[in-house]
């Protein structure tokens, strides 16, 4: 699908706010907030966003739940596989191999991007080994911590409206209260304390082997040690960086995890990315940068359904014996 200026402004919003957490917590936002962010009539916004749904583009929405509600840590594994590996049979084994996996992401290089969810340092470890046994890889960067903490207490019907939204997130409040038994009014106001407390996400499935002109990459960099890079002189790079890459930029993020960055991008060309990153590791402090084209993102999404199915059922429980104590 050839797309002009606005359509790529539209998916730069997108993009920016729905497609990995922790970029927004809006679950229900507007198309009159999208318009306003691209400087564009909201009438048009809508009609445009249709059609990029109806030619594929936008395959879908979808709620992710945060992993820290369930006591789950989160690891970013970047996996740099062998030269003509088959990416499909391997990520099909991984996907059937981790129940445990959020996210699957692949990578135009001979890379993949896992997501995992974990209890302890003893499980992650024994996945990474399987990781590295299916996939063969020669290098895994392992980067911790990627849900902001969630310290929210959730009710019964919190963990039952996250249900239906994960069933469908534009269901209407009206049908969630008749289905609840609960008001609308409650269950606005609940998504949207969900939301503000980054309880849950709005995140949307992108096909873009589908656009042409508008290319998603991840640029992932890695400064010097602590000791031998002083605070300064890191956030100086971090902000040359970042105006550096303006008009490709979508999202930073910054720390994401101990002396590394993450910038997401759109680019016009593959052959600029290579442009990039030779820029960006010539840049003080810097120890390596590596930026992939991206090609697809996979969520779990029945690793969340079972999660939520999950704590209803304590709920319940937990309720039943309070009400035989009594």
């Amino acid at each position: 699908m050839q797309v002009d200026k606005i359509d790529v402004k539209i998916m730069k919003e997108l993009l920016t706010d729905f497609v990995m957490p922790t970029r927004n917590a809006r679950v229900r936002r507007s198309f009159r907030s999208i318009a306003k962010g691209i400087k564009i009539d909201q009438h048009a916004t809508r009609n445009r966003i249709r059609k990029l749904q109806e030619q594929g583009v936008i395959k879908r929405w979808y709620i992710v739940v945060n992993p820290t509600l369930f006591g789950l840590k989160t690891a970013f594994l970047q996996l740099f596989l062998p030269p003509n590996s088959n990416k499909d049979e391997i990520m099909q084994r991984i996907s059937s191999s981790f129940p445990n996996m959020g996210f699957l992401c692949n990578h135009l290089e001979p890379k993949l991007i896992v997501i995992l969810y974990y209890k302890d340092t003893k499980d992650l470890d024994g996945d990474v080994d399987k990781l590295m046994k299916i996939t063969k890889a020669i290098h895994v960067n392992k980067m911790l911590k990627f849900f902001t903490e969630c310290r929210a207490r959730l009710s019964e019907s919190d963990w039952k409206i996250m249900r239906s939204l994960l069933q469908d997130p534009w269901k209407p409040y009206s049908a969630i209260s008749k289905e609840l038994k609960i008001s609308s009014k409650t269950v606005k106001r609940r998504v949207e304390a969900l939301a503000r407390d980054g309880a849950v996400y709005l995140l949307v499935d992108v096909n873009m082997r589908t656009v042409e002109g508008a290319i998603p990459a991840d640029l992932i960099v890695f400064y010097e040690n602590r000791d031998n890079m002083n605070s300064a002189s890191k956030e100086k790079t971090r902000l040359q960086i970042a105006e550096y890459l303006r008009d490709e930029l979508v999202l930073f993020d910054p720390n994401f995890a101990p002396d590394i960055d993450h910038f997401g991008l759109i680019l016009s060309s593959i052959s600029k990315s290579q442009e990039i990153q030779k820029w960006v590791s010539g840049k003080e402090g810097i120890k390596q940068s590596d930026i992939s084209i991206l090609l697809d993102v996979f969520p779990r999404l029945k690793l969340y359904e079972e999660l939520v199915e999950d704590m209803i059922r304590q709920q319940q429980q937990s309720t039943k014996y309070v009400e035989a104590e009594v």
